[in-house]
């Protein structure tokens, strides 16, 4: 059983939802506890009841956006997914979550952020499951397996920061999109 109130729980997700449209326009430094507050809907004082400051608003948002992108790996199935399983739910849970994308890049550009800590956990993953796939054949044993766990994130990262200027989301560029870049990654990474 959920013990949290539903209206603390909305209360929590109305500004969880403001603080992530705000700090993914405006970095952590540009970003105001009141325009959270106002777009939330709620006193300002609620932010720092629940969240205790600013930071901990931020902090609490990075944490989130690690969800987002270490559920795209805890969703496949079996004890050691395939790299096209890790790289297809890394897609999609980004698709549930285009903010968290954007909010993903400010973490990690914006100088005046605190710590990313945990962002990045994905990469060991989709690392080990390059390795594995080294020592089955199945992808080419002269490739890096850290550098093609980078790149797997800079191109999937990249794709969804530059959707609103580059694709039309609703015409199922998306989905096409993953699929060409599969097939390029795929000739890439075997023999």
């Amino acid at each position: 059983m959920n013990s949290v109130p539903s209206g603390v729980r909305n209360t929590r997700t109305a500004i969880i939802a403001a603080a992530t449209r705000e700090f993914a326009d405006l970095g952590f430094a540009g970003a105001r506890v009141a325009r959270i507050a106002e777009s939330a809907g709620v006193n300002k004082q609620l932010i720092f009841y629940y969240f205790g400051s600013k930071r901990g608003l931020y902090e609490e948002l990075t944490r989130k956006v690690a969800s987002v992108y270490s559920a795209g790996v805890s969703s496949t199935t079996g004890a050691a997914p395939t790299l096209k399983q890790l790289v297809e739910n890394l897609f999609r849970g980004l698709a549930e979550s285009p903010e968290a994308v954007r909010l993903y890049f400010q973490v990690l550009t914006d100088a005046g952020s605190p710590s990313a800590a945990g962002v990045t956990d994905v990469i060991p993953d989709i690392r080990t499951a390059v390795i594995v796939g080294q020592g089955r054949g199945q992808i080419r044993d002269d490739l890096d397996p850290d550098y093609v766990a980078r790149q797997i994130i800079l191109l999937l990262v990249g794709y969804f920061l530059f959707e609103p200027v580059m694709f039309d989301p609703d015409s199922g560029a998306r989905e096409a999109w993953f699929q060409r870049t599969w097939s390029l990654l795929n000739r890439w990474l075997t023999w």
